[in-house]
């Protein structure tokens, strides 16, 4: 039986979440953008007032629901209840509001999104920059600066190019594509948040089962998986190749170790290899996605220029400094063994390897033969030590005695164990095959402690 004095928590919820989400609409309504509504979008009004009744109408009904009892401990119990739903209901507003303003429609003059690695968004970006086409991200906006895109959605136009990295957790409940999408590879990751390897994958293909033509889709062919993705392009489809030929998209000719471009039987040279400055082959693969990706848009001669002067950003294989000449390397971009791996083959001497981090449930195994041919040292932090430690000793090219395997139980201790087995000419890099959660928010702020320690070395 309902008790009479809940009935004004039960009004009062209702009219006090409306009034909050009209307050809520004024003031995100005051944007640039031609003075279109934040929530509205100019032409949703009556979407928003039908949202903005179901959200105060939860409160209300979870409050009448805690002023029933059982089970709601009595009327604060059901507010609290129908605040977590109309806070559900906010975010559905602003989710609405991205959509109207042009960002997440991904309008045919507009939108410009990627799918894949930060390196190539990078050289995409900056290509566009200098022919003078506006990119909406962070790098130009500040230096190094990350600035979420959500942020600048009142100065989007529906002339804009926006460059974006998505990431898995974003494209599997993604219901529109971009016009030009960018596939790298697929690989174990997130393991810990997806129930599976096909759920990881089939999120990475939503970026590309939305498109709808005129589009453009740029594919990996050396992945397994990515290539499988070809049957689920809707428009014009091209691949990126450091190991074959292709009469369609980006590839490394062999005859002259030279990154080109072919299409409709032309084979267009766009720079010798040795021009490349960002270190390691992964990075050739980058660039020429990325060819790949801004072909018909971007002048070579600028393609050129990027590619040839682009020494790569923070926290990717970044050079920290030499001590006693010993070279150290931050690489905690470095989040899953497919990363770890790539910036191991990137130098052509043994190293002494720091590794280990937040468990995300990927396998390890296939980075342990990787550790074996490239590593000298290994030294291990973090929860994933354990496992990246059995992987390794379980290698069959495994010799104790070659590759010595120490554990640090924090940064500071890791690097200065790091420091104490290298010699004169050695290279220390951190690239940790796991993601930072265990000790830091992200890999930025775990690579800038490793700088910082590193560079207070005495």
């Amino acid at each position: 039986m309902l008790d009479p004095k809940y009935i004004p928590l039960f009004i009062g919820g209702f009219i006090a979440w409306i009034c909050f989400m009209i307050f809520v609409g004024w003031i995100t309504s005051r944007g640039k953008n031609e003075g279109s509504s934040f929530l509205t979008g100019g032409g949703n009004l009556g979407f928003f007032l039908i949202f903005c009744t179901v959200g105060a109408t939860m409160i209300g009904t979870g409050s009448s629901m805690g002023a029933i009892g059982n089970g709601f401990n009595h009327g604060w119990g059901g507010a609290i209840y129908g605040l977590g739903a109309s806070a559900g209901i906010l975010s559905m507003l602003l989710f609405t509001k991205a959509k109207n303003k042009g960002f997440l429609t991904m309008s045919e003059e507009a939108q410009y999104y990627y799918g894949g690695k930060k390196i190539i968004r990078q050289v995409m970006g900056f290509m566009m920059f200098v022919i003078e086409i506006i990119w909406l991200g962070n790098h130009l906006n500040g230096g190094a600066k990350y600035l979420a895109y959500v942020t600048q959605l009142p100065d989007v136009t529906s002339a804009d190019i926006a460059v974006v990295e998505l990431s898995s957790f974003q494209l599997i409940s993604m219901r529109k594509s971009p016009k030009v999408a960018v596939v790298t590879n697929v690989t174990p990751n997130h393991l810990d948040h997806h129930k599976d390897m096909q759920e990881y994958i089939d999120a990475k293909r939503n970026i590309l089962l939305w498109q709808e033509p005129p589009c453009r889709a740029v594919l990996g062919y050396e992945n397994d998986i990515t290539r499988s993705m070809a049957a689920d392009c809707k428009g014009e489809q091209f691949w990126f190749t450091r190991l074959h030929e292709t009469d369609h998209g980006a590839f490394l000719r062999e005859s002259d170790d030279t990154l080109c471009y072919a299409e409709n039987g032309v084979v267009t040279p766009v720079l010798p290899r040795a021009e490349v400055k960002l270190r390691g082959l992964h990075n050739v693969e980058n660039l020429l996605a990325a060819i790949a990706a801004v072909w018909g848009r971007v002048p070579v001669d600028v393609m050129r220029q990027v590619g040839s002067t682009f020494t790569g950003v923070e926290h990717r294989i970044e050079p920290v400094r030499v001590l006693d000449g010993v070279t150290y390397y931050n690489d905690s971009i470095a989040s899953s063994p497919t990363r770890t791996i790539a910036g191991l083959r990137s130098f052509d001497q043994k190293i002494i390897l720091i590794a280990g981090g937040y468990d995300k449930k990927i396998p390890y195994e296939p980075l342990a033969p990787e550790i074996v041919a490239h590593v000298k040292v290994l030294v291990l932090m973090g929860a994933t030590a354990p496992r990246i430690e059995k992987a390794v000793r379980e290698d069959p090219n495994f010799d104790p005695q070659a590759l010595p395997i120490l554990h640090a139980d924090s940064m500071q201790h890791a690097v200065e164990l790091a420091r104490g087995a290298a010699k004169p000419g050695d290279i220390v890099s951190l690239s940790p095959a796991s993601a930072s959660f265990d000790l830091y928010p992200n890999f930025e702020v775990r690579g800038r402690d490793y700088k910082r320690i590193v560079n207070e070395l005495q």
